[in-house]
């Protein structure tokens, strides 16, 4: 049987991830969703001006990919550009992300 995963750690690696885009984008605004479902353990969402997706995504993607190598948490990156946040405030997760 398997072990159940920390919802703590989790939450710690999520923290790291938006703290890391921050650095990268300043003005991204970043919503965690610690709540896994089936494969997934947690969400990271982000909005950067237009032009910063890549290059937030770049930074965050080989850290996620240590996390998932090391602990085998799948942590999912949702990063969307300005332009695209009409179609994202319809979205379940993050109105309910949104609320805390």
């Amino acid at each position: 049987m398997r072990k159940p995963k920390s919802r703590r750690r989790i939450e710690q690696h999520l923290k790291k991830l938006a703290d890391l885009a921050k650095r990268v984008c300043p003005e991204a605004e970043i919503v965690t969703d610690a709540n896994g479902v089936e494969e997934v353990d947690g969400w990271l969402i982000a909005i950067v001006p237009e032009g910063k997706e890549e290059e937030v995504r770049r930074v965050l993607r080989p850290v996620r990919e240590a996390i998932l190598e090391r602990e085998g948490l799948w942590l999912n990156l949702s990063i969307y550009e300005r332009d695209e946040v009409s179609t994202l405030r319809g979205n379940e997760r993050w109105r309910k992300a949104r609320r805390r």
